[in-house]
This record gives C-alpha cells, structure tokens and sequence, in this order.
C-alpha cells in the first residue's frame, strides 16, 4: 500500500510543470510545501495572473496536493473496505484493533465531493501556520496528510 502511495505522488511530482525556475536544491521537507501552496492559496483560480517562478511554485504545490488527494482518497476507500466500521469502534473493539490502527499508512480524510486543489493548498497554508515547528521535521506527504486530515476529517 504504501508503494502504492508513493508510486502515485511520484506520479503527480512527475506531470508537475517546471516553467522559468532556476536550478536550486530541491528541498523535501513540509516548508517547502507550504511555501509553494501559499503562492497557490494565494493566487486566482485560474492562475492567469502569476509569471514565472511564482507559476511554478503554485502550479507544482496545486499538481502536488492533486496526487495526494488521489492517494488518501483510495486510502480511505481501502479503509472503508477492510475495516467497515473504522472510526465507530466501542471502547473494547478499539483496543483489539489498535495494532492494525498503529499499522495504518495515512489519515482516513473524508473529502467533499466538489473539494478544489485550491481548497487543499489553503488547507495546508493554514496547518503550517498553525503547526510552523514542524515545517523542517516532516516531508511533503506528511505535511500534507496531515494539514488534510485536519481540515477533512471522517467522523
């Protein structure tokens, strides 16, 4: 499952337009992330107004956010499929399942149905600000992951 996961954010990092950017160090830590979004978060829907590095950035973090939405969208329909009632477990069925709980890959986020790349990028923007210490200790995909499931959380 996870080289699933992975398999499908290298995906999107691959399709991900690379317009007008100097070469610089690539940096894969949750700043670099939100750094990215907030371009993002920040521009028009349609991106008509950014040049440059500035489309690059936001079009990289929205092409990101895209491949993480399919990841943890295919991770809670495995959820839903193997553990039909994750999330709505008694007190004695959750401590029987905690190792399987402890074993699981990614957040369960639960999506609305007309959410936007957009929606995510602010979603991350607003987890990094609010979480800034952990900016330079988690990479991209757990940054993301979490920001989402905070923002998209099953109940």
């Amino acid at each position: 499952m996870r080289g699933a996961i992975s398999a499908i954010v290298s995906l999107g990092l691959l399709l991900c337009p690379i317009v007008g950017t100097r070469a610089q160090p690539a940096r894969d830590d949750g700043g670099s992330l939100a750094d990215r979004c907030a371009v993002a978060a920040a521009a028009p829907d349609d991106l008509s107004s950014l040049r440059g590095d500035s489309f690059a950035k936001a079009t990289t973090c929205l092409s990101y956010l895209v491949a993480v939405h399919a990841a943890l969208s295919r991770v809670h329909q495995y959820y839903q499929s193997t553990m039909p009632a994750y999330g709505n477990w008694s007190d004695a069925a959750f401590y029987e399942q905690w190792s399987m709980r402890q074993r699981m890959l990614a957040p369960d986020v639960c999506f609305p149905a007309d959410v936007t790349p957009k929606a995510l990028a602010t979603a991350v923007v607003k987890y990094g600000k609010a979480h800034a210490d952990e900016l330079k200790t988690v990479e991209n995909f757990d940054l993301a992951a979490r920001a989402l499931a905070g923002a998209y959380p099953c109940h």
